[in-house]
């Protein structure tokens, strides 16, 4: 192995094994914290979600084939529904105390799925209602979360 195909292989590698070990690190510090299930109730299925990931990414990168030549830029430039969706999250962020997080889930909800390319208004309609509903009773009534609400439940 050359030195350029060792440098090429701990780009692919290190920035798995660097997000499995801050996953593995978080979720460990945790559980030392309180093993109770209402600290650890997200932690430990996003912790497994997150490792299951970076399993298929190396399964992927060790695949014969999968090796990008030496000089080949892999890398694309970022589409537009990308920036637009990543604008979208600053202003979610930005309106969840002036809106409520109801009302700006909802909004965040509906845009990402128009902007994804939806464009049958009651299934955009639905989606971002649907997505609120859940976000706010899976933090309200399971998680017992204060949130910033428009309306009351």
């Amino acid at each position: 192995m050359t030195m350029q195909e060792a440098v090429r292989t701990g780009e692919r590698f290190f920035p798995i094994a660097l997000f499995g070990s801050f996953t593995l690190w978080y979720l460990s510090d945790a559980w030392a914290a309180s093993s109770r299930p209402e600290n650890l109730i997200l932690i430990v299925p996003a912790s497994i979600v997150v490792l299951a990931c970076l399993v298929i990414e190396l399964v992927g990168e060790l695949r014969p084939g999968a090796r990008v030549a030496l000089g080949e830029d892999r890398w694309e430039p970022v589409s537009p529904r990308t920036i637009g969706l990543m604008g979208l999250l600053v202003l979610y962020v930005a309106f969840i105390p002036l809106a409520g997080i109801d009302i700006a889930s909802a909004f965040f909800a509906a845009m990402s799925c128009w902007l994804m390319g939806e464009r049958r208004l009651w299934v955009v309609v639905i989606f971002g209602l649907s997505v609120s509903a859940i976000c706010v009773f899976a933090f309200s009534r399971l998680i017992s979360t204060p949130l910033p609400l428009t309306f009351a439940i």
